[in-house]
């Protein structure tokens, strides 16, 4: 039976820490998750920096930028690093916890990355989050300086007032609407 995408996920956790044992116990010494024994869900909030997907922002762009080498070059193994990644992140990020204004460049990259791939669960993420956003973000005044989930600018590291939210937010409107989604 095939490994499934939190097993392959598990997998890749346990192998980063393998590589880097050092990093692993300041981990575990500083009372974080870990990664091996609760896996990557235990440590979706708290990802060291060697885990293989640890923020959304930065492998976005990284898959996106693996296929598009791919595509140019014809070199394969862009597109299967490309693949691996979104496969990884696609089981990681069932739900954000950075914030707008760093999880918007996951969802911005992956409808672009789509757009090559045509897989739908990468539309799918963006819809969820653009309709949780358009239920959740706004705030009494109207303007959508919440997360996607309601949360106030404080639990996104965004300071009060800060337009970093409502920008993310308009931006993720401004993709669907662009894709006719």
């Amino acid at each position: 039976m095939p490994a499934t995408g939190a097993q392959q996920a598990a997998q890749a956790d346990r192998q980063a820490e393998a590589r880097n044992p050092d990093q692993a116990a300041k981990l575990e010494a500083a009372g974080g998750p870990g990664l091996g024994a609760g896996g990557a869900e235990a440590a979706s909030s708290n990802y060291p920096p060697f885990a293989p997907s640890p923020m959304p922002y930065v492998n976005g762009p990284m898959i996106l930028a693996h296929r598009i080498i791919c595509d140019e070059t014809g070199k394969k193994s862009f597109c299967q690093r490309a693949d691996q990644l979104a496969a990884t992140t696609l089981w990681v990020y069932r739900r954000f916890w950075m914030g707008p204004q760093f999880d918007f460049w996951y969802v911005r990259t992956m409808l672009e990355f789509a757009q090559l791939d045509h897989d739908g669960n990468w539309y799918g993420i963006a819809q969820r989050s653009a309709r949780s956003a358009l239920h959740r973000a706004h705030d009494e005044n109207g303007l959508y300086l919440r997360t996607w989930y309601g949360k106030k600018a404080a639990a996104a590291s965004a300071p009060n007032g800060s337009f970093q939210l409502h920008a993310a937010n308009a931006a993720l409107f401004a993709w669907m609407a662009a894709l006719g989604r």
